[in-house]
């Protein structure tokens, strides 16, 4: 075979691999189309599954609310955890995909509906209303339970609804120090740096008030406010010297120098 027949042998052989190529190319595409497909099929069905269970969860907090009317007002407390528990699950679908918004939209006005409902005084037979201090302890572990769970967002409405309904509660502080940790987490240092020296303003008594200091600290050192990180740092450890935050002041006082 001369040499111009061996270049016609390479040049079909290459021909033949290029097209086997390109043919197994085109193969693994419509696979991966298909498995694609697959699985936005499932995650829509996961999702409406779940905004499913979320109405019914509705349903049932809203027949819980018109039976509250009818019995004692020691149930309050579960309707705060059903509630929050509806906002959870909202959150954990908005985070599967981003379709269906005008779905919880809806849902979220009526969960809106259901908190203001919950928020409104309820009242005895003789038309006198109920005190809400008997339900802050319970309101407030309602919060404190998704804010152990992760579920900042839902925390966050549960302690705000909180302090609303019992801004001088001596669980009040706690309150304000969680909000601020979540909304550090949500908003950034700002909205946390403020939520925290609420704290000391409003409730200076309080056993919380040498660790929001520490915290407030801490955001602003972070944030290269040595001169304000060293007055909250040396505000602890001058006026409560024997607390587990004092031993926190010094070490960052020993840090900024």
């Amino acid at each position: 075979m001369g040499r111009h027949g061996r270049r016609v042998v390479r040049g079909g052989a290459l021909g033949l691999v290029v097209w086997a190529a390109l043919a197994a190319s085109a193969c693994a595409t419509k696979q991966d189309l298909r498995d694609l497909r697959a699985e936005m099929r499932a995650q829509t069905a996961r999702q409406d599954t779940a905004l499913v269970r979320i109405q019914n969860l509705i349903q049932q907090l809203d027949a819980s609310i018109q039976s509250q009317t009818r019995q004692s007002f020691d149930s309050r407390a579960e309707l705060m955890r059903q509630l929050l528990n509806i906002e959870e699950q909202m959150i954990q679908v908005q985070e599967l995909s981003g379709q269906n918004q005008r779905t919880l939209a809806q849902l979220r006005d009526q969960v809106e509906s259901r908190r203001d409902r919950l928020n409104e005084p309820v009242g005895t037979p003789g038309g006198q209303p109920v005190p809400d201090l008997d339900q802050a302890e319970d309101d407030f572990d309602a919060a404190l339970q998704v804010y152990n769970r992760g579920s900042m967002s839902a925390a966050r409405r549960g302690f705000e609804t909180f302090l609303q309904r019992y801004a001088t509660h001596e669980l009040a502080p706690d309150a304000h120090f969680y909000l601020a940790d979540v909304l550090q987490s949500i908003e950034g240092e700002e909205a946390a740096l403020d939520e925290f020296l609420k704290i000391p303003a409003r409730f200076p008594t309080s056993s919380r008030v040498p660790d929001a200091l520490v915290r407030a600290g801490v955001i602003e050192q972070g944030r290269d406010n040595l001169a304000a990180a060293r007055r909250y740092y040396q505000r602890v450890v001058n006026t409560y010297p024997d607390s587990g935050a004092a031993t926190q002041a010094r070490e960052r006082l020993a840090e900024i120098g």
